[in-house]
């Protein structure tokens, strides 16, 4: 797990639990299912450390090489974001699931209760913010 957590900037990735249910058809394989973990993170906010419970969900097709179908009319077709081809006789499983973990987790998490000071949130900052301070200098 430690290499997952490298690779998505956690600190760490506890508790991952994956459910695929891998489904045959004409075209290669729908792949549905759910991807869980822990991420041990820091707050973008408080800088303190918290942990997010993470879920996603998987549904993706695996569309055989030699198969002449269009990937977006088959996505269309089964109501899904992505479709893919793949080559041989071996499906990665393993970097199929770390992909839906990756696009699962809080790339900005924020602890429970931080917020953003409203008089820092109201003022307006701008790159040029700082010229025209020296405009008013003369």
């Amino acid at each position: 797990m430690a290499a997952l957590a490298k690779r998505f900037d956690v600190k760490a990735l506890s508790n991952v639990t994956l459910k695929l249910d891998i489904a045959p058809h004409s075209f290669g394989y729908r792949i549905t299912g759910t991807i869980s973990a822990v991420a041990s993170q820091t707050c973008v906010i408080t800088q303190k450390p918290l942990e997010n419970r993470v879920l996603g969900d998987i549904d993706y097709l695996a569309v055989t090489q030699d198969d002449d179908l269009d990937l977006d009319t088959l996505e269309e077709s089964f109501g899904i974001a992505e479709a893919e081809r793949f080559e041989g006789d071996v499906l990665d499983l393993g970097e199929l699931a770390a992909q839906y973990l990756g696009l699962a987790i809080d790339p900005f998490p924020r602890a429970s209760g931080a917020h953003i000071d409203s008089d820092i949130a109201a003022q307006k900052h701008s790159p040029f913010s700082v010229l025209s301070q020296l405009k008013d200098k003369g």
